[in-house]
């Protein structure tokens, strides 16, 4: 994926706001430095985004993934949650928008596995309904503008 392609598609898939927009049109015309802090930023916001998709795939009944709603839920098992448990609290935990990436990624897990709790308790109408109007749209668009805020600030670190 091209840099104007990653810029179009976290556009387009998230519909962030012109502040955010802007943030990440910032973010990825530097994205040779891609890493800060130990993280993969670009890498991070690619795998948030997909969610999305996943989740699509298994409250239809297509998914081929096994998803437990108990590790989806989890914050600490995703390449960011172990990122912000990790490193990313060493460097940056006393950061006021680090602490909102923490407790926003925190919700995201809530809700992502509250909807895979639904799917499987044989509820995909009301998993669809949280997916696409629930917290979930919001939670996964404030994490991909806060990535992109952290990438500006903290890349020349």
């Amino acid at each position: 994926m091209s840099k104007s392609d990653f810029a179009k598609g976290a556009l387009s898939d998230t519909a962030l706001d012109g502040e955010a927009a802007s943030l990440i049109d910032r973010a990825v015309s530097s994205l040779d430095q891609k890493e800060v802090a130990g993280l993969d930023f670009k890498g991070a916001i690619d795998a948030h985004m997909k969610w999305k998709g996943r989740l699509n795939r298994y409250c239809a009944g297509t998914s081929s993934e096994a998803l437990d709603a108990g590790v989806v839920a989890q914050d600490d098992q995703c390449v960011l949650g172990k990122w912000i448990y990790g490193e990313g609290l060493a460097s940056y935990g006393g950061e006021q928008l680090f602490k909102e990436l923490k407790a926003v990624h925190a919700r995201f897990h809530a809700s992502a596995g509250q909807i895979v709790a639904e799917v499987d308790k044989g509820n995909p109408a009301l998993a669809q309904d949280l997916l696409n109007k629930g917290d979930y749209p919001k939670l996964s668009r404030d994490i991909t503008h806060l990535l992109a805020q952290l990438f500006v600030r903290f890349k020349g670190r």
